[in-house]
């Protein structure tokens, strides 16, 4: 005798919200773009946020650092416009486009984003670049590097202050030649989870170091998920709802062969 049977609903409805449970803590794509931010962003050596690059809830604060002191002028300075973007300099604004980018001449200068909980940084995309200099200036192109933290606690950021590189602290990414010339002036990688992402203007022994310079235009990549305290990782949930399906349908398939 052949018996059919159907799964409880309220089984099926468990089975399914365990599922969906762990698939709903999956990282979540984000995007932040600088290019209607305008004017002073941060200043000497602090933290400073642009409210229009907001994503998926997070606005990053940004400051800026440099190998060398700099002066009180020190700050990190927004020109909004597709040929913009946040630079960094070490004097009284300008208003062009061209001088004061984030540049490695004489000294190299980064700037820092902290998101305040983790993401994964996949795409970095420039604005204003020495590649396209129209300043009649003497950059070179638009060599950048991109690190992000992976050391413990706070990073200590001070201008003049070397910062430490390593596995276990500013972890490299990549160093990207000219992307001034990339698609979209766009260097994209897949690599890296964090709160702090260091882009700098080409910070490395590969490639000819000077006058490379850019504004830094927009960043993109997926917030990772901060699951509460006790509960289980998203990924731990999807297996369990998976395994409750698995168990359904065998048991199911148990009952039709009686």
């Amino acid at each position: 005798m052949t018996m059919h049977t159907t799964l409880c609903p309220r089984h099926t409805f468990i089975a399914a919200a365990l599922v969906a449970a762990g698939f709903a803590g999956s990282a979540q794509a984000a995007s932040w773009d600088f290019s209607a931010c305008s004017g002073t962003i941060a200043t000497a050596q602090n933290w400073g946020t642009c409210g229009s690059a907001t994503s998926e809830g997070l606005t990053p604060s940004i400051r800026g650092y440099s190998t060398v002191t700099g002066n009180a002028g020190t700050q990190v300075y927004a020109w909004s416009g597709s040929n913009g973007g946040m630079g960094y300099y070490a004097n009284t604004a300008d208003s062009g486009t061209g001088p004061h980018a984030v540049d490695n001449n004489g000294s190299i200068d980064s700037l820092i984003l902290d998101f305040t909980q983790a993401v994964s940084l996949s795409s970095v995309k420039l604005g204003w670049n020495g590649t396209d200099d129209g300043q009649g200036t003497a950059y070179n192109d638009s060599d950048m590097s991109v690190y992000y933290w992976n050391g413990a606690g706070t990073p200590t950021i001070s201008n003049g202050t070397a910062l430490t590189f390593g596995d276990s602290a500013w972890k490299l990414v990549n160093h990207f030649t000219d992307v001034g010339g990339y698609t979209n002036e766009t260097a994209t990688f897949s690599t890296g989870s964090s709160s702090y992402w260091l882009i700098s203007a080409y910070n490395g022994s590969v490639y000819s170091k000077g006058n490379d310079a850019f504004k830094l235009l927009a960043v993109a990549g997926s917030v990772v998920p901060t699951p509460p305290s006790g509960v289980p990782e998203p990924d731990s949930l999807a297996l369990l709802g998976l395994g409750a399906l698995g168990l359904f349908a065998a048991r199911r398939k148990s009952v039709n062969k009686v």
